[in-house]
């Protein structure tokens, strides 16, 4: 929390250190409004410090600030909370769970997975049979929930 103006200053510079080696442009949010202020660094000291947020992290080339929404590895989309020693903090709704930063959090969906799986002909029938089969129960069951 920023409560002094070195307090404002320490955390200017560690998000210019943060966007200068991601090759980002400088932004905070000021008033939940993000900004670039690369060419506006006296905007820091015109502001009130308890209006300005700055980022946590830069994820995928943009800044992460709290209560940005990460996509996980299992699809779920989920708050961002804090970032403690390169650890991401997502709220999951049932307490904090922590994921690594750049290798299990983006901005966008994961690709759905497709796995191939050969199978011997005798399993490919057997399989056949199981699938047909679970197929005629859900044809029946449909027929009767229609009526």
């Amino acid at each position: 929390m920023i409560k002094t103006r070195a307090d404002l200053f320490e955390a200017a510079a560690k998000m210019m250190r943060m966007c200068d080696e991601a090759g980002v442009n400088y932004q905070i949010k000021f008033d939940g409004i993000e900004i670039n202020i690369n060419q506006k660094l006296s905007v820091l000291t015109d502001y009130s410090s308890h209006r300005i947020e700055f980022p946590l992290s830069i994820v995928e080339g943009r800044p992460v600030f709290v209560g940005d929404e990460l996509y996980i590895e299992d699809g779920r989309k989920l708050p961002c909370v804090n970032i403690r020693n390169d650890v991401f903090e997502l709220d999951a709704g049932n307490g904090w769970r922590c994921y690594p930063r750049n290798d299990h959090v983006s901005w966008n969906p994961p690709k759905p997975k497709t796995v191939l799986v050969e199978l011997l002909r005798e399993d490919a029938e057997e399989l056949a049979k199981v699938v047909t089969f679970e197929g005629r129960i859900a044809s029946a069951a449909k027929k009767a929930l229609d009526k």
